[in-house]
């Protein structure tokens, strides 16, 4: 199932909301998709909700939901 660009600003405005431990859940969820995310680097990442498939999408959507 494709992800909408509203359901896609959605999810980027949920994980905005994040603090903390949920930030690295999000960030080891986009690191299993992009391989060349180091999920523990200190750096900050910047991410193109766009550059990620659907399935990551579809895997953030359920975790942001439910926290």
């Amino acid at each position: 199932m494709h992800c909408s660009q509203v359901e896609k600003r959605k999810l980027s405005i949920g994980i905005a909301e994040l603090q903390g431990e949920q930030l690295s859940e999000v960030i080891n969820i986009i690191a299993d998709s992009l391989h060349s995310v180091d999920p523990y680097s200190e750096e900050e990442i910047e991410l193109d909700i766009d550059a990620l498939d659907n399935e990551t999408l579809w895997k953030l959507r359920q975790y942001v939901d439910g926290v």
